[in-house]
């Protein structure tokens, strides 16, 4: 018995099947794990992307005993200026380089530090949405680069800076399988139409 499928059923399963198996962003989302802290950051648009940190408070390492954050900072993805921070706490934006005392190392257009006003607690799922005023988000082959400073209980500087590029994420294997699922089922329908 042949197959034979309405070219308008098998545009309208595809369709429906891709809709359901690709993410809503046509944007990358870029990300690691390092010392047991997951980092991401997703371009929302030409100039806002959105930095999120979970799992901070299970760090391992010479992170394990840190307890807030007090600054973040991206390099290598393109000219954005003047930015602005909303999530947990009160930032100021600077384009300093992050060192072991903050965001006051040198100067350059190239360098986008946030500080905090004042330490924000760790949690295992925060996020942050930041907004550059002009310019536009160009991301490398590598990635953003990201810097991040945790402060222990006595508010010193917790262990490394990061400093690491964020790779593009690898989709998940659950976002194959649903095509796949989805394709499947057109076949299906499509044979018991036969």
């Amino acid at each position: 018995m042949k197959l034979k499928i309405q070219p308008l059923y098998l545009f309208l399963g595809i369709a429906l099947t891709l809709s359901f198996a690709m993410p809503a962003s046509a944007l990358p989302i870029y990300g690691l794990t390092f010392q047991d802290v997951t980092f991401s950051i997703e371009q929302i648009d030409s100039n806002t992307l959105k930095l999120r940190i979970q799992n901070a408070l299970d760090a391992s390492g010479d992170w394990a005993s840190a307890v807030s954050i007090s600054d973040f900072q991206f390099k290598d993805m393109g000219t954005p200026s003047g930015g602005s921070a909303t999530g947990a706490g009160t930032w100021i934006y600077t384009h300093d380089e992050l060192n072991a005392g903050g965001c006051g190392g040198g100067d350059g257009a190239a360098k986008h530090c946030f500080d905090a006003v004042s330490p924000v607690a760790l949690s295992n799922d925060m996020t942050w949405t930041i907004d550059f005023a002009s310019g536009a988000l160009a991301f490398g082959p590598s990635g953003p680069h990201l810097k991040v400073r945790f402060l222990n209980a006595g508010g010193e500087k917790q262990g490394s800076l990061l400093s690491l590029n964020l790779p593009v994420e690898v989709p998940e294997p659950a976002t194959g399988l649903l095509l796949l699922s989805g394709l499947a089922l057109v076949r299906f329908v499509a044979r018991r139409r036969a």
